[in-house]
């Protein structure tokens, strides 16, 4: 900043050049101390050369200093009297002080500014990340209150119970899955009351969506506590199964049809493992000799 100079002046100042031959501010930011230049137009001073050539007859430059090190220096001059007083000279450097600590402040207060919009930037990108994750999530996800109406539900849970994700908010969880019963939603509850999660549970059950079909559903859910500890809500983890369940019952099946293939076979049939016990035997061969068991082929 500069007062009472052209700008062209004031231009040829932006820079300190910090070679104390070359100007008085160079030399008072290398030697950290207060230099007053005096009859400045009746002397051959290298250093006062830029300020004489302004008709500066007079120039005091002061350090500005806080915690020790050099931010910057501030200088005084005047063109109509030789030199200053010792009280103008204390008076510019208890101003100088008061800039230096005011230069600090701001640059405190701008440091801290940049950290904060830095911490914001990376929170909004952080929660941006996280409400991706939690809509595309290939799981249901859901939050509910203490009167288990919903709070949040992503895509995937809203797929589940045959409602959009909107129209769940705010209404109670019973009443967008039906298929939970009495003893389920009961059980949501003792979560809240005790604060004990509920793992691994399997429901079935059928949705609006999708009436005429039965459905499974693998849930779990955990408490939601504030600062205090004190159980808000809970929160759900809740994958769909279904599928899984049929492919399980129909190799289930496949099983049994096989099973009972070799029972009608009219032929002793065995499964022995690697030490010769019998694993499996078909039922003609345990009409003969009993039930398949520990013992092994030699000992029937």
């Amino acid at each position: 900043a500069w007062s009472g100079l052209s700008e062209d002046a004031a231009a040829e100042l932006e820079w300190i050049d910090l070679d104390r031959t070359r100007s008085i501010c160079g030399a008072v930011a290398c030697s950290g101390h207060c230099i007053v230049a005096e009859n400045i137009q009746q002397k051959s001073d290298r250093n006062a050369a830029f300020v004489k050539a302004l008709g500066i007859q007079a120039y005091c430059c002061h350090p500005l200093k806080t915690e020790g090190k050099l931010i910057g220096t501030l200088s005084f001059g005047t063109a109509t009297r030789p030199k200053f007083t010792a009280n103008e000279i204390e008076i510019m450097r208890t101003v100088a002080d008061q800039v230096a600590t005011a230069m600090h402040r701001i640059r405190q207060e701008n440091a801290l500014r940049d950290a904060n919009a830095s911490l914001d930037r990376n929170a909004q990108e952080r929660t941006s990340e996280l409400e991706a994750t939690y809509r595309t999530a290939p799981v249901g996800l859901a939050v509910l209150d203490r009167d288990l109406r919903c709070v949040r539900v992503n895509e995937r849970f809203a797929e589940m119970s045959g409602y959009s994700s909107a129209m769940h908010i705010g209404r109670p969880l019973g009443e967008m899955m039906p298929m939970l019963d009495e003893g389920a939603l009961s059980a949501l509850r003792q979560i809240i009351e005790s604060g004990e999660p509920l793992r691994n549970i399997e429901l079935r059950g059928r949705t609006d969506g999708e009436p005429g079909s039965e459905r499974v559903w693998y849930q779990s859910w955990f408490p939601l506590r504030d600062e205090s500890g004190r159980v808000t809500g809970i929160n759900g983890v809740v994958e769909e199964i279904t599928e899984y369940k049929r492919a399980e019952k129909q190799i289930e099946d496949e099983r049994m049809r096989f099973k009972d293939a070799l029972d009608r076979l009219p032929a002793y049939l065995i499964l022995l493992t690697p030490d010769y016990r019998v694993a499996f035997a078909n039922r003609y061969f345990e009409e003969r000799f009993g039930p398949a068991g520990e013992r092994r082929c030699f000992e029937y």
